[in-house]
């Protein structure tokens, strides 16, 4: 029975310097991990460091070879400007979807010079300004208008197609019906002429 205690004893006694030298191994192991962690840190806050140098550098060279802003130009007032001047400037204002800034200048246009050879086209787009924003009734009267000052000029076909969207959109068919009848009687050979065909079916 002695000799089972001792057996015992020196079982329990390497499984103890097993466990030791397997504890050992893991404080080496971690004291190594500890040390590559240390390492990484003090590398990652040194590269940090050069980036935001860097980053400094780059920015102090933007700011130094910055032009300087360019003085802006003076608005030229529309009285002061050729009727070739003021259409283009409107047409600008139209590209940009600056409608009402659009709908001011065409205005102005065709109130000034009426018998200038682009007056008819300057109300057809301040009708079309109209239009685009959801005003069909002073669009309607605006191409009325271009067709009763303007009866040859080269926007009428389109005043009269126009006339009819804008009478579709306000929900009067009849009175879309009759300006796109009118277009393709008068005008059957325009480009506007098949719009108003296609529209006229959607219509029947």
């Amino acid at each position: 029975q002695e000799t089972d205690y001792t057996q015992a004893e020196s079982a329990c006694s390497m499984e103890l310097d097993r466990i030791r030298k397997e504890l050992s191994k893991k404080d080496a192991m971690l004291f190594d991990l500890q040390s590559r962690i240390q390492f990484l840190e003090q590398k990652n806050a040194s590269l940090e460091k050069i980036l935001a140098e860097k980053e400094l550098a780059q920015t102090l060279t933007s700011v130094s070879h910055q032009p300087e802003p360019a003085p802006k130009e003076k608005a030229v007032p529309a009285s002061s400007m050729t009727p070739e001047k003021l259409y283009k400037r409107a047409h600008i204002f139209l590209k940009k979807k600056q409608y009402t800034a659009a709908q001011d200048a065409f205005s102005s246009f065709a109130q000034k010079y009426s018998t200038h050879n682009l007056a008819d086209n300057a109300l057809y787009w301040l009708g079309e300004c109209h239009y685009t924003k959801g005003q069909y009734n002073k669009a309607v009267h605006i191409f009325n208008t271009l067709r009763e000052r303007y009866p040859k000029g080269e926007k009428v076909p389109d005043a009269l197609l126009k006339t009819g969207y804008s009478y579709a959109a306000l929900g009067d068919t009849s009175q879309a019906k009759t300006y796109f009848s009118m277009l393709l009687k008068t005008y059957p050979f325009s480009l506007a002429a098949p719009k108003a065909q296609a529209r006229l079916k959607e219509l029947e």
